[in-house]
């Protein structure tokens, strides 16, 4: 939020510190001191601007004669009179001005604010003696729209400090964190820092209004609100044949500084008030309300009003979690929606030059209400910011004494509708012993009281080291004890507060999953990969490009539609680095991400977090990638997987599958070279090729294969066994048997190695694959698979017979389990 110095001014004598300077022409080091009393108290300046300085040379100059440049479409030779003998010749690219038009004229020598110095410069042959300005060149506002406009009465030749009778300002550029709404307007930050220098503090004064409820009004009978738990307070003051005066010189001035636009009379004093006191208000020409008035209700569903900003708004929807609308609405005598409320207004009923009778809207609403009406429209506003951190409920009749006061016209009536308690402040029992503790500080309840007045609470003596705290309604983040510790700690100041080292006996430590996460990724350097991060969101039709159809999730108001669409998959990010780094000649990389994905089933949103590799050196492969898996399997004992092919995927096995797994996003390789581990019924990994149809439709000219394996973070980690408990060796011999088994095709021989090591007898030390044979006696469909089996006993030598019975064992278990056949 930006603050000019001289708006600070009205409401704190800060000219009255023993600092050189004055309220009007501050110095350095006042502006200093200022800027360390903010970041004291919270409020952090991120940047100081120093404006109405650098213009000593800024005249005023009338446009004489306008002409174009040969070859030239974006530049004019402009003549103008600068008060000197001869005019001079400008070269200008503003067209918002005609002959005859007073506008500052930089001359050459003069140094601009940002030390922009003026000089004689020739531009497409013709020669430029100065510079005509706008409000942003001479650091007076932010009008984008082309040269400052003088008025008619400007001298010619007076400098620009005169005419516009400009003197030098200071503007703080503060960080209002949302834990302090008091904080979104001047006055609430002049509070805070009055009471920091211990100043007095210049309230706003208010003359006293007759306000009478809709029954008791005589014109503005139809005013309601139908909605008390979203508007709780309204405030609707109707003003007679208005004809306000043109917006003075200092409220346009304060307006550009804070960044803001001058638009109108009545538009920029209801602007300036919610910068002064942080309450949005909202004028509409009654002579366009049916009726001449207004009310306050929720949206039908489906209901649509044009904004100002000529956009047409669908209201009453429910929002992406599925919850019911409270979008609210200002409503004119006909029902018809007239007002986004809390947000911004309706089209139809701005107000204009010709405006006569005005109505002027003054409400309190939740800050939830127009939160989510906000963010589900996407539609944000200096009023909805403010509505959104929350607005005091007792600052509306202060707001309209100042628009009346601004305005020089007296509200014809006022009528208000006031929900009970909505003005009604709240008390929090304060422990001094409670403060101390949390501070570590030494401070009695005088002077907590002395800390926590000025700032607009009211604390009493409860009883003995108890202070009953009265929160002021402009503080509706105070709510609890430490909140009040909090404000405590702020105007005592945290330099004042020691440092406190923690002794804790406990030492942080990573999580499981933390300490695999990092193990996985120390693991894959290890491996000669680079570890990327890519975007979570993707452009639409990106996923399909990999066979990804699956169901997806659109993000409902993306900053840019090519980043709309929640990835359901590592790959489209991994290949965009490979496109990046090939089309830099970089086409031989290796890389890994670990990240979230996200998928829908039966309309329930799976967050998911995976780890991808991406395999793209000469002679890499789905060898290669299956070589990562095994090395990440061995690194930590992953117990059994199961390979099946996408045909096994979808009919062999498919009844081993949960639901869930056949509709999650694994998709984008190679039909035929590719594959899915499976354990526990769920899909731990795919690996396999990256299609090269899909590389080249993403912009990747590739030569050699590219190997990928995505694995599930969660699922890899359920499969890695607990810590292993040491068993003792065994100090007797170990025998040694061989099996071989016919066996079909479509059985895995992982899965039948490691049924023989875990499940056929407690005696077998291992069991491991050592050949595999097809043809000869071997019938179609089939293979010969051998394994060895390695076996002994803790306690004795085993005997023949304890080695009969645990190759029959093994021998049974295999054939009844996996479809096999001895061979003889």
């Amino acid at each position: 939020m930006k603050i000019p110095y001289s708006w600070l001014c009205d409401f704190v004598p800060l000219g009255t510190l023993e600092f050189e300077g004055s309220s009007a022409t501050p110095s350095h080091e006042l502006i200093q001191h200022l800027t360390d009393s903010f970041n004291d108290l919270g409020l952090v300046v991120e940047g100081v601007e120093w404006v109405g300085n650098g213009l000593d040379e800024v005249v005023v100059a009338k446009v004489l004669e306008i002409h174009g440049i040969e070859g030239a479409e974006k530049i004019r030779r402009i003549v103008v009179d600068a008060g000197e003998a001869e005019p001079l010749q400008i070269v200008c690219g503003a067209f918002n001005f005609e002959v005859g038009s007073k506008v500052p004229l930089a001359k050459v020598g003069a140094v601009l604010p940002g030390d922009f110095a003026i000089n004689k410069r020739k531009m497409r042959g013709v020669e430029s003696f100065g510079m005509l300005c706008s409000t942003i060149e001479l650091g007076l506002g932010q009008d984008k729209s082309g040269l400052m406009i003088l008025s008619d009465d400007a001298k010619v030749g007076s400098k620009i400090t005169d005419a516009l009778a400009i003197v030098p300002d200071v503007v703080f550029d503060l960080a209002i964190e949302n834990n302090r709404p008091d904080a979104n307007c001047v006055v609430g930050v002049a509070r805070d820092l009055a009471a920091w220098l211990k100043l007095p503090f210049v309230a706003p004064t208010v003359p006293a209004f007759r306000t009478v409820s809709p029954s008791e009004s005589v014109r503005l009978t139809g005013v309601e609100v139908r909605c008390p738990d979203q508007c709780d307070r309204l405030l609707v003051a109707l003003f007679d044949s208005v004809n306000p005066k043109p917006t003075p010189r200092i409220i346009i001035d304060r307006l550009n500084l804070a960044g803001m636009r001058s638009v109108s009379p009545i538009v920029d004093i209801s602007n300036y008030l919610m910068l002064e006191l942080g309450q949005p208000t909202h004028p509409y020409d009654a002579d366009e309300l049916a009726g001449g008035v207004i009310s306050v209700r929720l949206a039908d569903r489906g209901e649509t009003v044009v904004t100002l900003d000529g956009t047409m708004r669908t209201l009453g929807l429910p929002d992406v979690r599925g919850r019911e609308s409270t979008d609210v609405v200002i409503v004119d005598g006909s029902d018809n929606p007239v007002g986004l409320a809390g947000i911004m207004g309706g089209e139809e009923s701005e107000i204009k030059e010709s405006t006569s009778n005005l109505l002027l809207e003054l409400a309190h609403f939740t800050p939830m209400t127009i939160a989510r009406t906000s963010k589900r429209l996407g539609l944000r506003s200096e009023a909805s910011a403010r509505f959104e951190k929350g607005v005091d409920p007792r600052i509306l009749e202060v707001a309209l004494a100042r628009f009346s006061e601004m305005l020089g016209q007296l509200p014809a009536e006022v009528v208000q509708v006031t929900k009970p308690g909505a003005n009604d402040t709240w008390e929090i029992d304060l422990r001094v012993s409670r403060v101390n503790e949390i501070l570590g500080t030494a401070i009695d309840s005088e002077k907590v009281s002395s800390l926590l007045r000025p700032i607009g609470f009211d604390t009493e003596d409860l009883k003995a080291g108890v202070l009953k705290v009265t929160v002021p309604t402009n503080r509706p983040d105070v709510m609890r004890e430490i909140d009040v510790i909090e404000e405590v700690a702020r105007h005592y100041g945290y330099r004042n507060i020691d440092k406190i080292r923690p002794d804790s006996k406990f030492v942080g430590a990573l999580k499981p999953l933390q300490r695999i996460r990092r193990q996985l990724a120390f693991l894959a350097v290890g491996m000669g990969f680079y570890e990327t991060w890519s975007a979570t969101l993707l452009a639409p039709g990106e996923q399909e490009r990999f066979g990804d159809t699956g169901a997806f999730l659109e993000v409902e108001n993306p900053l840019a539609q090519e980043e709309s669409i929640l990835r359901r998959s590592l790959l489209p990010g991994l290949v965009r680095a490979l496109r990046f780094n090939v089309n830099r000649n970089e086409d031989e990389v290796r890389f890994f991400e670990i990240g979230k994905v996200f998928s829908v089933f039966e309309g329930e949103i799976n967050e998911t977090e995976r780890l991808a590799f991406l395999l793209a050196y000469p002679g890499d492969a789905v060898t290669s990638a299956m070589s990562v898996f095994a090395t990440i399997s061995d690194f930590f004992s992953l117990e059994k997987v199961s390979i099946l092919n996408r045909y096994e995927l979808d009919s062999v096995k498919r009844d081993l599958l949960d639901e869930n797994a056949l509709a999650e996003s694994w998709n984008g390789l190679h039909p035929t070279r590719s594959a899915f581990l499976v354990a526990n019924g769920c899909i731990v990994a795919q690996v396999g090729e990256v299609d090269r149809r899909a590389l080249a439709e993403s912009g990747v000219h590739h030569d050699g294969r590219v190997g990928y394996l995505e694995l599930d973070f969660q699922r890899v980690t359920s499969l890695i066994p607990p810590p292993d408990v040491m068993t003792p060796i065994s100090q007797f011999p170990v025998a040694e048997v061989d099996l071989a088994f016919e066996v079909p095709d479509s059985v895995s021989a992982r899965d039948i190695e490691y049924a023989i090591a875990h499940e056929a007898s407690e005696h077998i030390v291992s069991s491991k694959l050592f050949d595999v044979f097809r043809g000869g006696s071997v019938r179609s469909g089939y293979r010969s698979l051998a394994f060895s089996v390695r076996m002994s006993a803790l306690d004795r030598t085993l005997s023949d017979s304890d080695i009969s019975g645990v190759r029959a064992r093994c021998i049974a278990m295999v054939e009844s389990r996996f479809g096999a056949k001895l061979r003889g």
